[in-house]
């Protein structure tokens, strides 16, 4: 009976249980009697849905753990960000009170992570060496999460939140394998990282440690490995919050203004592209004066010329 149940309704009650405390029992149980599956049907696949060698959990396992651990790292912020964790808890709130009483973003990644991997079946293949692999399954994950959201009628920036995180959610990764033999990332690397993704780069953060935790398989996950995500993840935030909020809310170094007047442009759609270009660079501290910013803007103006 429950496939008759309006969306706006069960989306409230799942909110409602992801609110509760130690609500992974509750989706377990959920997903013991086929109700979890009922509201999305979409998940079935993951069901046995056997993985790589980075995993030790088939993908409908690996999403319930994953959401375990989520919430092990909101109860504990202290011990997964030991140094940025009244920062972060100061992030989490600015997001908005749920009804409920917690974060409403909280609620979102909650719900996101239970859809994170939705797309793995979808997408899985199998290479010549017998490797699986699951390409795309990011990309193709939001558009199905974008059908759900949808049918559970979520207000649009909840929707463009929670589509976000799946989307991205992948994005930690790449970051963490160019970490050096001390576990540091470059600053540049990282700055870069929150240009991209912005706000939505904190969550994917905790996003990629629950996911992280919830991943035992013989080549991920072991204890060093974990120690250094945490540190790795910590370190970023404190760019996030000690660099990056400051250096982008400086005003930009030049303004439309002067390409039309020291440059001698005429107004175009390419200021906007130019402007945006030379505040990642002032950003990244790759400038810092006006006549820098000027020398750049007549390179990128040189080149899109000759192009």
């Amino acid at each position: 009976l429950i496939a008759a149940v309006a969306g706006e309704r069960v989306r409230e009650e799942l909110f409602r249980i992801f609110a509760a405390k130690g609500s992974h029992q509750t989706i377990l149980s959920m997903a013991k009697s086929g109700l979890l599956y009922e509201l999305f049907p979409e998940l079935t696949d993951s069901i046995g849905c056997r993985q790589n060698e980075y995993h030790h959990l088939d993908v409908m396992e690996h999403t319930l753990a994953a959401y375990k651990s989520l919430e092990d790292i909101f109860s504990r912020l202290r011990d997964f960000f030991p140094k940025m964790h009244r920062e972060l808890g100061e992030f989490l709130a600015r997001g908005g009170r749920a009804p409920y009483g917690i974060p409403q973003r909280s609620l979102l990644m909650k719900y996101a992570i239970l859809l994170h991997d939705v797309a793995k079946p979808k997408t899985k293949s199998v290479g010549d060496d017998g490797r699986v692999h699951f390409y795309g399954h990011c990309n193709e994950g939001e558009k199905v999460v974008s059908a759900i959201n949808r049918r559970l009628r979520l207000s649009g920036r909840e929707s463009d939140f929670t589509r976000g995180v799946v989307r991205r959610h992948l994005r930690m990764v790449s970051l963490i394998n160019i970490a050096g033999d001390d576990g540091a990332i470059p600053k540049r690397s990282i700055l870069r990282y929150f240009m991209k993704l912005g706000d939505i780069g904190v969550y994917v953060i905790i996003h990629n440690l629950a996911d992280l935790l919830a991943s035992r398989g013989i080549k991920r996950a072991k204890e060093s490995e974990v120690r250094r995500a945490i540190e790795i993840s910590d370190a970023m935030l404190d760019t996030f919050f000690n660099e990056f909020n400051v250096r982008a809310s400086n005003p930009p170094l030049i303004t439309g203004r002067d390409l039309i007047h020291k440059l001698g442009l005429a107004p175009s759609p390419e200021f906007k592209k130019i402007l945006n270009a030379l505040h990642e660079k002032q950003i990244a501290g790759e400038i810092s004066t006006g006549e820098e910013a000027l020398a750049l803007a007549k390179q990128i103006v040189g080149h899109k010329a000759n192009a």
